[in-house]
Parts: C-alpha cells; structure tokens; sequence
C-alpha cells in the first residue's frame, strides 16, 4: 500500500527530489565538522567504527549498522571516536512533496514537528543508498538511470517508513535505566561524572554499564565523556579571552595538565597548538595564560 502511495506521488507535479551529496565517505579519529545546518534532508547509515552526532544540544550515539535521518533546517555536527575512523553512507536531498497527510511515516514528517530520527539494524537502508549512488549521473541517454534511481527511492522511504513504525512500538526500551545514565552525561559532562555512584543512583551494576557502552556506543564511559569534553573544548578554544585553564574548569577535566594531556591524545596536538593552528596567527593563539 505504502509503495503504491509512493508511486502515485512520484506522478504529481508538485514532487520532486533533487540529490546534493551520495556516496561512501571514510573520516579519520577524532574528526569534527563543525555545527552547520542546511535545507536538504541528510541521511547518514554507519556502515564501520563509530561516531556522535550533534543535533542541537543533543548528542546522539551511533555504531555499525545505525542510520540517522536529519530533517531539514536542523543544526547538527558530527564527532568521530577517538580510536578508531567512521565509514558513513551519506545521502543528502531536498525533497518536495504536497503538503498533505501520507500512510507512509517517513513522508508524514517532512512536513516539519521532528529534529531526527535514528534507527537500528539498517542494512537495507544502506543497500538502497549505495544503489541510488551507483545509478545517480550515470549519464544515460534513456534516462534509464533515472528511473532506477527513483524506483529506489521510492524504496528507501518506505524502508524508513517501517523503521520508524517499529522505533515508535520500542518506544518503552529506550527509556530504560541505560538510557538515562547517558543523557545524564549528556546533560552534564562539563560536571565530575562518578561512574560508580551512578551505578547505584540508577540501580544497576558497573559491569552492565560498561557491557552496555560497548554494545550501544562503541566505546567506554570514559572515552565517551572525553570525547564531548573534548569537542566542547574545541568550539571553546576559538574564544581567545579564555586560557587554557579556565577552559579546562569549564569543560570538566579540573586541571590544565590532565586536560592538555587528554587532548593531545584525541587530537595529536595541545591545546594551545590547535588553537594556533585554527587562528591564522601565531601570535594571537599564544596570548593569554596557557599551559601546554
């Protein structure tokens, strides 16, 4: 039924799709792109390591096999782990469809009211991106390509259409305990974070935590909560009134030797070293009170 909606609405006038960026895109350790926001609808599926993406003032954790869909106009950025690099299935587009009420979820929600969407065990998802890459341009005097191409879009909505119906019957599990003991950090990372007395203030054990960390996230507590630290400091390092120090406190490292010793590990260089590299002035980055 979705599928013949689908169909029909390829035939309006009023539809169109036009694609900006598809394709498979490999980004390093420790790699950001800064918080941006733009008209197209992006869909990301992790097709190897791990990654956050910022959606707002949310981070939202993502592994092999997630897909994310941002809706348009939201701010969002994107980390990669400190350890490992992250394969991303990106397709970005702008979709045009009549403003009008569809069976299919996936369409329901371009008319606005969502930030994003993220969805577990997304194979398909990830087959109908890489076939829409393969045939996208392919130049075809026919316009063959064309219609493969749309004949998989056509399929990937309603794939997101199906994942989003059994995201919405799951909706109980992700409130579990787990879940709240990460958005706790999220929430408050520039604070001291006690592992252990979350543990008991959330009623389950350290082991299961960590079991769970690895499972959902892909990294442990530790490098989690450094890995927002850290690009906290990031966006912090381009206001030249703060030293060094002050954007440790504020970032909740404590001190300046552990938070510089921290960062040269995610990022290869000091503070004071990305802050040079980033101000185009050597003699501007080095003002101030800082510790390397």
């Amino acid at each position: 039924m979705e599928r013949t909606e689908i169909l029909e609405l390829m035939q309006d006038r009023h539809y169109g799709t036009d694609i900006y960026k598809v394709g498979s895109f490999r980004f390093p350790s420790s790699y950001k792109f800064e918080c941006h926001a733009h008209e197209e609808i992006e869909i990301n599926y992790v097709a190897a390591g791990c990654c956050l993406m910022g959606i707002g003032d949310e981070f939202v954790p993502m592994k092999k096999g997630e897909c994310i869909v941002i809706y348009r106009h939201t701010p969002h950025s994107f980390m990669v782990n400190l350890k490992q690099s992250c394969r991303l299935l990106q397709l970005e587009m702008k979709l045009r469809v009549p403003d009008r009420s569809y069976g299919n979820r996936f369409l329901n929600e371009l008319q606005g009211g969502r930030r994003y969407r993220k969805c577990s065990n997304c194979e398909s998802i990830a087959d109908y991106i890489e076939m829409i890459c393969r045939h996208t341009n392919t130049g075809d005097s026919d316009g063959s390509g064309q219609l493969l191409v749309d004949l998989q879009l056509a399929s990937l909505y309603v794939a997101l259409s199906e994942k989003f119906k059994a995201e919405d019957c799951d909706i109980p599990r992700k409130n579990d305990r787990f879940s709240q003991i990460v958005q706790y950090i999220n929430d408050n990372f520039t604070e001291p974070i006690d592992m252990e007395q979350l543990s008991r203030d959330y009623g389950i054990s350290s082991r299961y935590i960590r079991k769970k960390f690895m499972e959902e996230i892909g990294m442990n507590s530790s490098q989690y909560i450094n890995t927002l630290r850290v690009n906290k400091a990031k966006e912090l390092l381009w206001n030249f009134s703060l030293n060094i120090t002050d954007i440790a406190s504020m970032t909740g490292f404590g001190n300046s030797q552990y938070f510089c010793r921290i960062f040269k590990s995610f990022t290869n260089m000091t503070p004071a070293g990305y802050r040079k590299l980033w101000s185009g002035s050597g003699e501007r980055a080095m003002s101030g009170n800082q510790t390397e």
